[in-house]
């Protein structure tokens, strides 16, 4: 999950997954795949920076936690 600026001032988190189109006319605006628009303070380059972040750390949390792979001698049946 991501935090922004909802335009009012208060914050909120979004799931980055959700977001389908990031406008700026002038105010930005999200475009969520449930067709909810959410108007937003950040600028939509903070927006993909952000997002960019979000899915480097999940990908770096998914290289540690995997297992380091190891070789498996099974003795042949005789």
């Amino acid at each position: 999950m991501i935090e922004l600026t909802k335009f009012i001032g208060a914050s909120f988190w979004v799931n980055p997954d959700l977001i389908q189109t990031i406008e700026a006319s002038p105010d930005t605006r999200l475009l969520l795949t449930t067709t909810l628009v959410l108007m937003v303070q950040e600028e939509p380059v903070v927006i993909a920076q952000k997002i960019v972040d979000y899915r480097r750390t999940l990908r770096e949390e998914r290289v540690h936690a995997q297992a380091p792979f190891r070789l498996i001698q099974f003795a042949e049946d005789q």
